[in-house]
């Protein structure tokens, strides 16, 4: 359900207007006069208003803006018996969506109200993106040579206002960061960026996600709806794992690419778009092609400017300023004054992150939430490292020696893991759990079982 806003003189109208609107399920309002226009837009804040040219002594043009003032994101549609190519120019120049003759047919003003609300909602998730983007500046941490190259290779590409890029890198190196960090640098930098998570997007609907669709396509596709590159025109587009595609929509993507037009699902009419695409994937594209996975014409118009995101364990030497960074970001969204020793910092290189930095993050974040203010030691580290450490590790090396226990070695790790986590929380019971990633109730009965109350 919707709210509009008429704005008539005609007070038939008004009335049957309404009434067809509230039978499509909105919530509808209307004024006579610029005066209870202004009234109702500022107490009624509707989503859509449908003014018409002509009230009576008054133009519907001089409204908008004062409309605008009170209500600015609102979608305005203007209805007329006095349509001409002029009032239309004036009306699109003032932000108006769509300009209706009268008499209209209420099926065809539905059909724009929802065309204008989707542009809406649209907008508005751009918008929260950009001010998304002022509050969290793109911002790499880090000085080893390896990072300096890449900045380097991005900035130089990200001048390039059209040449496509591909971000390639394990999960969590900062593929994303990577494509937020060519955008804001761009000449695109105050258009719209659209980020598309491929990956997340069911098989089904990627195509339509994408590329849109128009009424009657499929089943279920009861109101024409622009695609996620449509509404990126003019600016750019980050398809995420771009790897987990079809190749049915990847061969749409290279039509795009190629043409600069796309096609929605269930039409025939070409779109000019003008977007740039950065794509990025933690797969190896050449291996795809080599399986039949992936287009080899595609990845050649993507590759175009390839950069490559180095996993940690080939930036070690960044790892203390990252570290020292989530450390100060986690401390105050927590109120907590937390550092980082040099032992720890020592234990954290020697770890092979497997995660890359969104592991160290999820590590440091989990720390801060479950210590009190202090300094963080080697131990804390080990409690909450994966992969190549700790137990992994242990059971990759050891020799099975004669008259070995499972059981007892089993309690003994067990006590071991457990005595830390009382320590690490200062004997808090419900932390200790966090930390063991178990409830408290089975914690209880652990240390009850080995003397540890």
């Amino acid at each position: 359900m919707s709210r509009i806003l008429i704005i008539d003189d005609e007070a038939g109208i008004r009335l049957t207007l309404g009434e067809g609107l509230k039978d499509f399920g909105h919530q509808v309002k209307a004024a006579k006069n610029s005066m209870e226009a202004y009234k109702v837009n500022s107490e009624f804040s509707p989503e859509l208003i449908i003014l018409d040219l002509n009230l009576g002594f008054e133009n519907g043009l001089d409204l908008i803006e004062s409309l605008r003032e009170s209500n600015p994101n609102v979608q305005i549609i203007i209805l007329t018996a006095y349509g001409d190519i002029k009032s239309a120019v004036t009306a699109v120049k003032k932000g108006v969506f769509d300009f209706l003759n009268k008499p209209f047919d209420i099926d065809e003003l539905q059909f724009i109200i929802e065309k204008a609300l989707d542009m809406k909602i649209m907008k508005n998730k751009i918008y929260l993106h950009e001010k998304e983007k002022q509050l969290n500046k793109v911002n790499f941490i880090g000085e080893s040579h390896v990072i300096r190259n890449m900045l380097d290779d991005l900035l130089k590409v990200a001048r390039m206002n059209d040449v496509t890029v591909l971000i390639r890198g394990e999960s969590g190196t900062g593929k994303e960061l990577a494509a937020e960090y060519v955008y804001s640098n761009s000449p695109r930098a105050d258009k719209p960026y659209v980020k598309v998570n491929c990956a997340a997007l069911p098989a089904n609907l990627v195509e339509s996600e994408l590329f849109g669709y128009v009424k009657g396509a499929f089943t279920g596709a009861d109101k024409e709806k622009i695609g996620l590159i449509e509404a990126a025109s003019e600016g750019t587009i980050f398809l995420d794992e771009i790897g987990e595609i079809s190749t049915e929509v990847q061969a749409k993507l290279l039509r795009v690419l190629e043409s600069k037009k796309l096609m929605r699902v269930g039409s025939v009419k070409e779109i000019p778009v003008d977007v740039r695409v950065i794509a990025a994937t933690n797969k190896d594209l050449v291996e795809a092609i080599k399986q039949g996975e992936f287009r080899e014409d595609l990845y050649y118009r993507l590759n175009v400017f390839p950069v490559n995101i180095p996993p940690l364990r080939e930036r070690i030497d960044d790892l203390g300023l990252l570290i020292r960074h989530f450390l100060k970001v986690y401390s105050a969204k927590f109120g907590k004054k937390i550092e980082a020793s040099d032992s720890f910092i020592e234990a954290a290189g020697k770890y092979s992150w497997p995660g890359n930095v969104r592991e160290l993050s999820n590590i440091i974040e989990r720390l801060c939430i479950l210590s009190s203010d202090r300094v963080l030691k080697d131990s804390d580290f080990t409690m909450f490292s994966d992969g190549d450490r700790g137990l992994d590790k242990a059971i990759k090396d050891f020799d099975l020696p004669e008259g070995f226990d499972l059981e007892e070695e089993v309690a003994r790790i067990e006590k071991g893991y457990i005595t830390e986590a009382m320590e690490m929380s200062g004997s808090n019971v419900s932390k200790a759990a966090d930390l063991l990633n178990m409830s408290r109730y089975s914690l209880m009965r652990r240390l009850e079982k080995y003397g540890l109350n």
